[in-house]
């Protein structure tokens, strides 16, 4: 995958701060999830894709009510972050690398 100077900054950025985004970040408060997501009325196992999802906190959620869950990110670090957590809670998603701009499974 080619990243512009931009994606690669980022990737970069992101995979140095991944260690600052498990347990206790803010982005697990998950209320304003559950807020703005239950009443879309998502059907059970509904196919979610989580775009930018860093450490997985959004996607996690999802997953954590039945859907099934894609975490897309541009960096590996917050992916391995994100699978590590979703394995420890019991969940099952699939995590893919790329960035935001660029969707290769579209």
């Amino acid at each position: 995958m080619e990243l512009d100077e931009v994606q690669q900054a980022a990737r970069e950025q992101f995979a140095k701060q991944s260690h600052r985004y498990g347990p206790g970040h803010i982005l697990e408060n998950i209320e304003d999830l559950r807020s703005t997501i239950e009443p879309l009325n998502l059907p059970h196992g509904a196919q979610v894709l989580d775009v930018a999802t860093g450490a997985g906190h959004t996607g996690l959620f999802l997953a954590g009510l039945g859907h099934d869950v894609t975490l897309a990110d541009i960096a590996q670090p917050m992916l391995d972050r994100a699978a590590k957590t979703a394995a420890e809670r019991g969940l099952r998603v699939r995590t893919r690398l790329h960035p935001a701009e660029q969707f290769p499974h579209a």
